[in-house]
């Protein structure tokens, strides 16, 4: 996990505000501030090994780069909730402004993971995020 975010919490249901959210993407969301990038969008989405778990691991383009700098810059010190799949896979507190354009989402197992990349992809449907 990324230096400057500490923390994760398990698979959540959306609420009924997001239902409109397409699930092949991922939403970030903090006390007010939120944005959504389509899977295709992605620069380029992989499964890793990570701190002896498992991961997805998304690049952002140049634009979103920005917005999730400019979103991570107001959180500094408060959650923020990543949701894929129509699911809150994690809500870490974020420490530092993220200008990587990078962002790492903790996933219980390599199966997951690789299936959470397939839909991301477009090459299959979302996983089942609550087992």
């Amino acid at each position: 996990m990324s230096s400057a975010v500490a923390g994760a919490a398990g698979a959540t249901s959306l609420p009924p505000m997001h239902q409109t959210v397409d699930p092949d993407g991922v939403f970030f969301e903090g006390y007010g501030s939120a944005f959504y990038v389509p899977g295709q969008k992605l620069k380029d989405i992989r499964a890793y090994p990570i701190d002896g778990g498992h991961a997805v691991v998304i690049w952002l383009d140049e634009e979103d780069t920005q917005r999730f700098a400019d979103l991570t810059g107001e959180m500094i010190g408060k959650p923020l909730a990543m949701w894929v799949c129509r699911h809150m896979v994690t809500r870490p507190i974020v420490r530092a402004r993220i200008d990587s354009g990078t962002a790492i989402i903790p996933m219980p197992s390599a199966q997951r993971a690789q299936a959470l990349v397939a839909a991301f992809r477009g090459e299959a449907e979302c996983p089942d995020m609550t087992e």
